[in-house]
């Protein structure tokens, strides 16, 4: 590991006053709505300005709940919150409107009459965690499964791509609906993530285009990296029937050969088997591996910046490191995990874990 140290003679920017916004989902907000700026003393408002102590915030690409933590004072003029309520969390500045970071519900109420109250929201993550269903698909692509899956247990949907067609495909409920697409997202390369809304994606997250860049001595406040080998760099993908000699109706057939329903991709003396029944050609099975060397290979060089508030940030986003010393950390990294900490004593910071190209994060709870 690598980890800058940042004490350049930099001209700092102006001092922004961190904000945020918690408001009912619906819109409506009588009541709930709000805008809390860092250190301002008002007696004229309303109960969230009044009563949150801190806001948490987790969203990652590693198949984890997207998550938000809120603390409360907890008193007669506390926020009226139930299980089950609608809310969204904004994060920002006063120099603009703040970014929407949640919409979720309320999962989880804590009470302590010392501490306050802790409200934990979740989106349709954790919906989709919880969820257990018995379905087949028959001549459906990965995106299909997907969206019908995701209706079934009412979680709306917004870049969903095609992906393989399975000859047929089971699901099942000795795991979470969650878990099964996870597996499809993993076989066909791509990552399943919720954007801001709550809106579910299947994307191979292809997009080249910067969303924001982070400079040194001005926006970061620290700096990691770390560089190894890749844990393999040769992938065997083994998948099953006959499809792929015997045309699409032989899918349900079973072959005395797997070789037959197989694909190795990248270049290395050994390669660890990977077994995905549901890939029923060489084609699904090659672009599979091919996905697999991709991933590790990128995994391969990750790290992490704690940046002051960076609400615009979300997964999958690509960002930009520059100026460091003599361009050393300098790039573009894919955003695989983004946590968010407001608090009225220490402002607002995120820490935002990325990897080069690919990869997948994901390493452990708030910060």
């Amino acid at each position: 590991m690598v980890s800058l140290p940042l004490n350049a003679q930099v001209a700092q920017p102006a001092i922004r006053k961190p904000i945020f916004k918690i408001e009912e989902d619906s819109g409506g907000g009588a009541g709930l709505a709000g805008t809390v700026t860092g250190l301002l003393q008002n007696s004229n408002v309303d109960p969230w300005q009044r009563s949150v102590k801190s806001i948490g915030f987790e969203s990652s690409l590693s198949g984890t709940v997207d998550h938000a933590l809120i603390e409360l004072k907890e008193d007669s003029e506390s926020p009226d919150v139930s299980l089950g309520d609608e809310l969204k969390i904004s994060l920002g500045y006063d120099d603009g409107e703040p970014n929407l970071i949640l919409s979720g519900v309320v999962s989880q109420i804590k009470k302590n009459i010392v501490v306050g109250s802790r409200l934990v929201l979740s989106n349709g993550s954790h919906r989709l965690s919880k969820s257990r269903i018995n379905a087949s698909y028959e001549e459906q692509s990965a995106g299909d499964i997907i969206s019908a899956l995701a209706a079934d247990v009412e979680v709306e949907t917004e870049t969903v791509e095609a992906g393989y067609t399975y000859p047929y495909y089971v699901i099942d409920d000795r795991k979470s609906v969650y878990s099964h697409m996870l597996k499809i997202a993993r076989d066909n390369g791509f990552e399943l993530y919720f954007s801001s809304d709550g809106k579910l994606n299947l994307s191979s997250l292809s997009s080249a285009e910067v969303k924001q860049e982070f400079f040194y001595g001005i926006d970061i406040i620290a700096l990691n990296l770390d560089e190894a080998e890749p844990l393999f760099k040769k992938q065997r993908v083994v998948g099953s029937g006959a499809t792929s000699s015997e045309g699409a109706d032989s899918w349900p057939w079973i072959v005395n050969n797997k070789d037959n329903i197989s694909s190795e991709e990248g270049s290395d003396s050994a390669a660890p088997i990977r077994k995905t029944e549901a890939l029923r050609s060489n084609e699904a099975v090659g672009t599979s591996a091919q996905h697999e060397v991709s991933r590790v290979s990128a995994n391969a060089i990750r790290g992490d910046i704690t940046v002051q508030g960076a609400p615009a940030v979300v997964v999958g986003h690509l960002i930009e490191i520059k100026e460091t010393p003599e361009g050393k950390f300098d790039g573009q990294y894919r955003v695989k995990r983004v946590l968010h900490r407001y608090n009225k004593q220490e402002g607002f910071v995120s820490k935002i874990h990325f990897t080069s190209e690919g990869g997948s994060g994901g390493l452990g709870n708030l910060f």
